[in-house]
């Protein structure tokens, strides 16, 4: 498969497996990899720490500092939750995985995460956030929306790469408040409520 796209942006919430599928199409592209929380903790790029979220809060300065940074790939697939970050010139695509918030909730819970933050992170894909997120910062012509759930790592490669080769906009693949049930949103707000 011919893909014609060198600079690709992998999102979506923690848990939905971003990593997975990143390294794997870098992988077959030849493409750098790039995990952009490692890279901004690596490289200083950051302005302090938030105890309450136990996560680094990025520089204002990050897009440019990134922006020269990639400038030493051809190719590249970097891997984020927040592709708001990447300036719009430095990617061609985004990719936005998707994985139904029951499933992510239970995947998220194994991982050992606080109740709080598991379902902050579940809420985020109910809602929409990185799709959303994507949107805005890169148009609805370079987003492409891959629901994960119940498909093997090789599927979902196939899937991106055979969209990203056609360059095909595809937004509007699920809609999570229609599947799932009430009982589910009141133990997420319940669960944002804890430590």
């Amino acid at each position: 498969m011919s893909i014609a796209i060198k600079r690709l942006c992998i999102t979506g919430t923690p848990g939905v497996g971003k990593t997975t599928i990143s390294l794997k199409i870098a992988k077959i592209m030849g493409a750098k990899y790039i995990d952009l929380g490692k890279l901004v903790i690596k490289q200083g790029w950051i302005s302090g720490y938030d105890h309450a979220r136990r996560s680094f809060i990025v520089s204002d300065e990050i897009a440019g500092k990134l922006k020269l940074y990639l400038t030493k790939f051809e190719k590249y697939v970097i891997d984020t939750h927040y592709c708001e970050l990447v300036p719009s010139e430095c990617i061609d695509m985004v990719v936005v995985l998707r994985l139904r918030p029951d499933v992510l909730f239970e995947r998220l819970s194994m991982r050992g995460y606080s109740s709080k933050k598991v379902c902050e992170n579940t809420l985020a894909e109910v809602l929409d956030s990185c799709l959303i997120s994507a949107i805005e910062a890169h148009g609805r012509d370079r987003v492409i929306e891959v629901d994960t759930t119940g498909k093997s790592v090789d599927c979902i490669v196939e899937e991106v790469l055979k969209l990203v080769s056609k360059r095909e906009r595809r937004i509007g693949v699920v809609n999570w408040l229609q599947e799932i049930d009430y009982e589910f949103l009141l133990k997420l707000e319940r669960g944002l409520q804890g430590p």
